[in-house]
C-alpha cells in the first residue's frame, strides 16, 4: 500500500510541474495535509483517476 501511495504522489507532483508556482504550492500543501491527517484506504479506492 505504501508503494501505491508513493507512486501516486510522485505522479501528481510530476504532473504539477507544468502548473504555475501558486498551483504547485497548493497541491503540495494538500498532499502534506493529507499525509498529516492519515490515509484512509477507502478514500484511495474511491478517488477518481486523473487523466
Amino acid at each position: 500500500m505504501e508503494d501505491l501511495i508513493s507512486d501516486s504522489m510522485s505522479v501528481v507532483m510530476e504532473r504539477s510541474e507544468g502548473l504555475s508556482i501558486k498551483d504547485q504550492k497548493a497541491i503540495g500543501q494538500e498532499l502534506r495535509e493529507w499525509l498529516n491527517e492519515g490515509v484512509c484506504v477507502d478514500e484511495l479506492l474511491t478517488m477518481p483517476l486523473l487523466r
